[in-house]
């Protein structure tokens, strides 16, 4: 009579056992419908985002000071060519009067630019899995160049930024582009999804 008994309960705790993940599921699905755990993941969810976010703001300001700077500079050289004389202060002083004048409207186009750009190098990134700072740094010249192209068809031909009206100017323009694409992904980790995944 014990045997029996001992054995009925070696396969009911069998039964148990094999029971066991599944009510490990079903009470880790309950716990995840939760409200106040769903609200966490969203906090964490915007919190991610926010910091993806303020991390292209500084790639942008970046992008406009170096951009603005060349652009200011490239102006002043060629002012000097035709017997124009600027000292160093009066550098200094162009280039931040375009930077927070220039560089104020200059940055919603290049912002624009650079978060499209920066959601395809992901992508892209996401496929080659090697050079992210090259991959970004590529992303953000691109994007310049695409963007003062857009803009110069947009105006007739006229190129709007003055820095820019020569094949140089462009490629400095593109290298500032590049700068920030490289400060993003330095910036901004590796493997940014599993952010979200908790």
């Amino acid at each position: 009579m014990e045997i029996s008994g001992a054995g009925w309960g070696s396969r009911q705790a069998d039964k148990d056992i094999a029971k066991a993940p599944s009510v490990r599921l079903r009470i880790f699905c309950s716990i995840d419908r939760l409200p106040t755990v769903r609200i966490i993941r969203r906090m964490k969810t915007f919190i991610w985002i926010f910091k993806r976010l303020g991390i292209l703001l500084i790639s942008v300001i970046a992008t406009v000071f170096v951009a603005s700077v060349i652009s200011t500079n490239r102006v002043i050289n060629s002012l000097a060519k035709v017997g124009g004389d600027s000292s160093l202060g009066d550098r200094l002083s162009m280039s931040f009067y375009d930077f927070t004048h220039f560089g104020t409207l200059y940055g919603i186009f290049i912002f624009l630019a650079l978060a499209i750009a920066f959601a395809a190098a992901w992508g892209v990134f996401k496929i080659a899995r090697f050079g992210r700072p090259i991959v970004y740094a590529a992303a953000g010249a691109i994007a310049m160049f695409t963007m003062l192209w857009s803009m110069e068809k947009v105006f007739f031909g006229i190129p709007i930024v003055a820095g820019a009206r020569d094949n140089f100017g462009l490629i400095l323009q593109m290298l500032a582009g590049g700068i920030g694409g490289f400060i993003f992904a330095k910036l901004t980790p590796r493997e940014p999804t599993k952010a979200i995944n908790y």
